[in-house]
């Protein structure tokens, strides 16, 4: 794998202090969440990526992967939303290559949830012009969604683009009844880059990796993932702000580093 690290959505900490904590982790990446109406300018767009960019160079934490995460509130499913999705994908496109980001990911959940053949064919003509922009911006596009494995064929079918990739995520599955590791066995060679958590647990409070006991835990997933090679991202997407203390976000997030490792190193 490339390395691992924590997506900014989900952690206690902005800016600098941000980085800083990351750094005291010994962590490798942080995966920003895509702020669109910071970027509708091209100042505003200016000013966030040398943001983030500077902060990446100066505290050697790599930008790995853009949550484009405004797409859950402006589905690209929805027809009536055609003009708007495309323009929130060239903003991103262009900042994900200006603040030095290898990749995007396009969520299909909330308003976005692929629910039948018409929002599945809209959505793939968004990750076809996604894809074009990957090619113009040499960024990756990644497409996260809980589909059947049909749709998935379906959608690798028609969305035939080398900028093109699945996001893999455990939680997202197992919660529709979808057995994680078996997804992934099946498209390894398609999830480039993955999200693992542990966010949604009985109690209401986030818990270690370990403790996920879904469809046999994500260990299952890990084994699967060191089989087939894994080489690219993963992001630790529980959501550490929802720990009792910053305290104990930061103790979880570290139990879950440590239980990656096991399985997988970097390269």
């Amino acid at each position: 794998m490339k390395g691992i690290g924590v997506s900014s959505w989900t952690i206690p900490f902005e800016g600098e202090e941000l980085f800083r904590w990351a750094k005291e982790q010994g962590l490798d990446t942080i995966s920003p969440g895509f702020d669109y109406d910071a970027c509708r300018t091209e100042d505003g767009m200016r000013r966030w990526c040398r943001t983030w960019s500077e902060l990446s160079e100066k505290y050697g934490i790599a930008l790995s992967i853009l949550g484009v995460n405004t797409l859950c509130e402006v589905g690209m499913n929805r027809k009536e939303k055609w003009e708007e999705v495309k323009n929130i994908l060239r903003t991103a496109a262009a900042a994900a290559s200006r603040m030095g980001a290898a990749a995007m990911h396009l969520p299909s959940f909330v308003d976005g949830e692929i629910q039948n053949k018409e929002d599945l064919e809209q959505t793939i003509m968004c990750l076809q012009y996604a894809c074009e922009l990957g090619m113009q911006y040499q960024v990756e596009i990644g497409h996260e969604a809980v589909l059947s494995v049909p749709e998935y064929e379906y959608i690798l079918e028609k969305v035939d683009s080398p900028a093109f990739y699945m996001l893999f995520d455990n939680e997202n599955l197992s919660l529709k009844e979808m057995d994680p590791a078996y997804i992934y066995s099946r498209f390894a060679d398609k999830f480039r880059h993955a999200h693992l958590k542990n966010s949604n647990p009985a109690n209401g409070y986030p818990q270690i990796l370990s403790e996920n006991n879904c469809f046999g835990g994500v260990g299952r997933v890990l084994e699967e993932m060191q089989k087939n090679g894994f080489a690219g991202w993963i992001v630790s997407e529980t959501d550490y702000k929802k720990a009792r203390s910053k305290t104990e976000g930061t103790g979880m997030l570290l139990s879950d580093v440590t239980y990656i490792k096991k399985y997988l190193q970097k390269e």
